[in-house]
């Protein structure tokens, strides 16, 4: 069924539940025997919410994709925001980083080393400063010594992983992307595995303890991966 152009499905669930997908689309579920006057109600309510969301999740998700398809301008996130990416063909290399703009001087100017140019030079090469720092932070704050290794790498499906016997960590460089709010709730997360390797109920006080609001922060950052 339809409301307000919005397609609802009826489920046996508590709530109204708005959820919006990878390809921008919205995803209602409601109560198998709530209303339609109070969904339409809802809807009402939540409409410029929606709307904004939804705004502003194409935005990131074109930025994302804009990379992979580079021509002479583009967009990068960079630390949870969108950054205009312009390229100048130069045999000085050079990068530079203002506050709504990302420059790149450089001999190639073709896709694919752009978008190489992109993850060593500004996402790797700034990851390994700003990760390790706030790793420090986060492991005084929380009284956890020390990690024997640090790691950087691309992954697909995860943010982070913590080997808790070999104290190694493991924290994917498309963080670089996403806010140090988000970076932060990925690092706590892989600290908490230290003392608690499991997703246990005493793993999430742990967070809790150090890291405020981690659930919502969580959520927003997964429902891009």
């Amino acid at each position: 069924m339809k409301i307000l152009g919005y397609e609802i499905e009826r489920k046996r669930v508590k709530n109204i539940n708005v959820r919006i997908r990878q390809d921008g689309s919205v995803y209602i579920s409601a109560p198998l025997n709530l209303h339609e006057k109070y969904i339409e109600d809802f809807l009402i309510k939540k409409r410029d919410w929606i709307e904004k969301n939804v705004s502003t999740f194409k935005k990131f998700t074109n930025a994302k994709n804009n990379l992979e398809l580079y021509t002479d301008t583009s967009f990068i996130l960079y630390l949870g925001k969108i950054y205009t990416l312009r390229v100048f063909q130069s045999q000085k290399f050079l990068i530079n980083i203002n506050e709504n703009v990302v420059e790149i001087h450089t001999d190639k100017v073709d896709k694919e080393s752009i978008k190489n140019i992109v993850y060593t030079k500004i996402y790797y090469a700034n990851a390994k400063i700003l990760f390790k720092k706030r790793m420090d932070y986060y492991l005084n704050l929380t009284n956890n010594g020390s990690i024997k290794e640090l790691r950087l790498s691309v992954m697909k499906t995860k943010w982070g992983i913590c080997t808790p016997a070999k104290r190694k960590i493991t924290l994917n460089i498309e963080l670089m992307k996403k806010s140090l709010t988000e970076i932060d709730s990925v690092i706590i997360h892989e600290i908490a595995h230290l003392v608690h390797p499991n997703h246990s109920k005493d793993f999430y006080l742990y967070i809790d303890k150090y890291f405020k609001n981690y659930k919502e922060i969580n959520k927003k950052l997964n429902k891009i991966l």
